[in-house]
């Protein structure tokens, strides 16, 4: 797995915030069977990978996490499928767990978020995870 964060040479740790995939596992439809989630009929169809982010405070201040909308997964076929994260309180979607429910992270504390990424082209696969900057694509 490619790190986008956190690498060598990266602020992270020296008083910087820091986010780094933890992890990616593929899961099924069923998984996602009665959650309300926002999918178009493709996706319902897709197979959902469950990307996991490791979220760092170094501190001073409070840090509030919420990058779901800046993961994504990049596929082999070229695709930067961007995550859905249902997550509200007691929200529970197997294979996609999360220790953070929108409140914000101390001063040297960590959390993981989880979002979900449904693959859609049959035959594509995921390689890497990567992080969207305001105004760029993901690297």
């Amino acid at each position: 797995m490619r790190r986008s964060s956190g690498g060598p040479g990266s602020p992270c740790g020296k008083g910087n915030p820091c986010a780094c995939p933890a992890s990616v596992r593929r899961g099924s439809a069923a998984d996602l069977a009665g959650l309300d989630l926002d999918l178009d009929e493709n996706e319902q169809r897709g197979v959902p990978h469950y990307v996991s982010v490791s979220h760092t405070n170094p501190g001073p201040e409070n840090l509030c996490p919420d990058q779901d909308d800046q993961v994504h997964l990049l596929t082999e076929g070229g695709r930067q499928i961007p995550g859905k994260t249902p997550f509200g309180s007691g929200t529970k979607i197997p294979g996609c767990p999360s220790d953070w429910v929108a409140r914000m992270v101390l001063p040297g504390d960590k959390v993981t978020e989880c979002s979900i990424h449904p693959v859609t082209d049959e035959g594509d696969k995921p390689f890497a995870v990567g992080f969207a900057e305001a105004g760029r694509r993901v690297r």
